[in-house]
């Protein structure tokens, strides 16, 4: 009989030291709601970029932006896009985790979700774009090498942005896709997560509390690499959404504080701290906006994620 009993408490024991591991997944993700608008919100970021890069691309440089003249320069609709895909993308991508709970799976779909739109956009942007568009001849495109180097954009960093000839009388010159610069961000941050994942720190929220509180301090971050500094300023928001997603179950998103929020949003924006505010109020509003129901509201998810 002891033996007998000795060997039920072992086996106890393991099981709840195994289920304790997604204890706090299961808290989080029990009470988020199947549906979402999350796709409608990454379309409506596109759009917003489209709209603020038309002014650099008119006039070289963001002066006449609606935003930046509001915020005194601060941000433009363009960056506050770029963050809202972040927020987004720490959220889903830590669920995405979450629901793998094995590294090689969560890679694999994370390039999944990036080369199979990458590679054509590259190939279209060289050989048909390129050639349409080039002030060289056919030819002279073609024998440049430079025209091929475009495609080693596929490994993120250190990217070309122009081609031979093209755009080079433009106000903003020579930039073919300037949006590709999130790219390589967006995969460090898929990369953290992995490590977080890996290390079992995902499961302990507080330790992601203390990531997102330490972006938020005064390194000299640029000493080591202004793209560290950029990454660090990226993952603040990237962390806002993992953070939104791993306490979802203890954040309110009753009226009252929706509408604090939503004023202090607005007012932030004739604040010098624009940017850092933003990082908690908006990631709150777009989560909250998520999750809302609209019912009259474009199905855009039947065809998949249009951003």
């Amino acid at each position: 009989m002891i033996p007998t009993a000795i060997a039920k408490a072992f086996l106890l024991s393991r099981y709840l030291k195994t289920s304790s591991k997604h204890l706090l997944y299961s808290r989080a993700r029990s009470v988020i709601p199947q549906n979402n608008n999350f796709d409608v919100i990454r379309l409506f970021a596109a759009l917003l970029v489209l709209f603020s890069h038309s002014f650099p691309l008119v006039d070289g440089e963001n002066r006449n932006e609606p935003l930046a003249i509001l915020s005194g320069g601060e941000a433009t609709f363009g960056s506050v896009a770029v963050y809202v895909f972040f927020v987004i993308s720490g959220f889903l991508v830590t669920m995405s985790y979450e629901s793998t709970q094995n590294v090689r799976k969560f890679l694999a779909k994370r390039f999944l979700r990036i080369y199979p739109a990458l590679i054509p956009l590259l190939l279209l942007t060289v050989f048909v774009l390129g050639p349409i568009v080039t002030s060289l001849s056919s030819m002279e495109y073609f024998l440049n090498g430079r025209s091929y180097n475009y495609l080693n954009n596929l490994r993120l960093f250190k990217l070309q942005y122009d081609l031979p000839g093209v755009f080079e009388n433009n106000p903003y010159k020579s930039a073919v896709n300037g949006s590709l610069w999130t790219l390589a961000y967006e995969c460090s941050c898929y990369l953290i997560v992995a490590v977080l994942g890996l290390i079992g720190a995902l499961k302990k929220r507080h330790f992601v509390l203390f990531l997102f509180l330490a972006t938020f301090l005064p390194l000299p971050l640029n000493f080591i690499h202004p793209n560290v500094q950029v990454l660090s300023d990226l993952f603040k928001y990237f962390s806002g959404g993992m953070l939104a997603y791993l306490y979802f179950d203890r954040i309110s998103f009753s009226k009252k504080y929706v509408f604090v929020v939503l004023a202090a949003t607005v007012l932030a924006m004739i604040t010098p701290q624009l940017k850092f505010l933003l990082v908690p109020f908006g990631s709150y509003l777009i989560i909250k906006t998520a999750f809302m129901s609209f019912p009259k509201l474009p199905n855009v998810t039947k065809y998949g994620d249009l951003s």
